[in-house]
């Protein structure tokens, strides 16, 4: 009888590790892209940036110095973002420490304008993606506009 306790103990574990055993076939870990992306730019190769739109076009080329022109020239041509997915290869880290610098400035001008006009500020979201090369790129965007991947 002192022993109910302890085997109370031990079969209370192997129950709970049963469960989680069991939960683990059955939850599979969703990867690739979050639903919402309004836009993907990519850079494959040095420092230039493309804006990639879902419905197949492909926007604003740029040099990475000019991110925050760029960033600016999407919303005023009506391609404005919420969420937006910067994919970079190895070979752009140059790029994507300008685009970085250049989204924080737009955020900061865009919290600025929507502020003084009265309105609550907009949340943007960017998400860094790594790439290999232009196949890489590719394929990130046909998956992304619906297409299998391949």
């Amino acid at each position: 009888m002192n022993l109910l306790p302890f085997l109370d103990i031990i079969f209370g574990t192997i129950g709970i590790f049963v469960v989680v055993f069991a939960f683990q076939n059955f939850v599979e870990v969703k990867e690739g892209i979050p639903p919402g992306v309004d836009s993907i730019v990519t850079c494959v190769e040095g420092e230039n940036l493309t804006a990639h739109w879902p419905d197949g076009s492909t926007g604003v080329v740029a040099a990475s110095e000019r991110s925050f022109d760029m960033l600016q020239t999407l919303a005023e041509d009506g391609r404005p973002f919420r969420t937006m997915i910067l994919a970079v290869s190895g070979n752009c880290y140059r790029a994507r420490l300008h685009f970085l610098k250049g989204f924080g400035r737009y955020l900061e001008a865009s919290a600025r304008t929507m502020t003084s006009g009265g309105r609550q500020p907009t949340g943007l979201l960017l998400e860094l993606y790594p790439i290999g090369d232009e196949s890489d790129a590719k394929s990130l965007l046909n998956v992304w506009r619906g297409g299998s991947e391949g």
